[in-house]
């Protein structure tokens, strides 16, 4: 190919393009695929085909190193845990399944938003953390020990603090940080603090819809 390779990709755009983000999105996801140790946990955990007593799709959770937000399904099956992730974002992860007896829990901080910690085996380390409040879903529907219950109310108020927190921060950001860089006048009080007000409030309202319990185990 003669020329300026740059000049070649313009003129090849509309193929070369897709091409290039799609080698792209493999080796990204298969890079945090590696990073998680979602490779080795499907290797040393095979799935296993049984039907779910209960199961959670669009969760979130830190699988090792990597934050997974809305795209993990849950599946509490009566002699294990399920783990699967969606397709796109794990093209070569295929989902794991863990034995009941294989998983150990603890709980995590802070306490506004409690944590469960996974850890499957005795001698592996990959972990994977919950909410809190997802973990005793899935256990409860299975009949493993749960321990004392997040409420709906305790979840609605972490998620609060949280939106608080979040939206002090961004607010702050885009409020001060312009007028500390010299561009004046800056966004406005109303814009910088309002407009992550708004999105963060919606995004916390679908993450408490989505890991709510539907019905309040007494």
């Amino acid at each position: 190919m003669n020329g300026d390779p740059g000049d070649w990709f313009n003129s090849h755009f509309a193929i070369a393009f897709p091409i290039f983000f799609a080698g792209l999105w493999l080796l990204v996801t298969t890079a945090l695929g590696m990073m998680s140790g979602w490779y080795g946990l499907m290797r040393r955990y095979p799935n296993v085909r049984e039907e779910p007593l209960l199961k959670l799709r669009g969760q979130s959770g830190r699988i090792g190193m990597v934050q997974v937000n809305g795209i993990l399904t849950l599946s509490a099956c009566p002699s294990g845990l399920r783990v699967a992730m969606w397709p796109i974002f794990s093209p070569f992860g295929r989902p794991f399944f863990v034995p009941w007896d294989e998983i150990r829990t603890s709980r995590g901080a802070p306490a506004f938003w409690p944590t469960a910690r996974l850890a499957f085996g005795s001698s592996f380390g990959t972990h994977l953390r919950l909410p809190l409040i997802t973990w005793q879903r899935l256990a409860l529907a299975a009949g493993r020990p749960t321990g004392p219950l997040v409420t709906n109310a305790a979840l609605a108020r972490g998620l609060v603090v949280i939106w608080l927190a979040m939206t002090a921060l961004a607010g702050c950001f885009f409020y001060f940080g312009p007028r500390l860089l010299g561009a004046e006048p800056g966004l406005p009080a109303v814009l910088a603090f309002g407009f992550p007000t708004v999105m963060l409030a919606i995004g916390n309202a679908l993450h408490y819809f989505r890991h709510r319990w539907p019905s309040e185990p007494r």
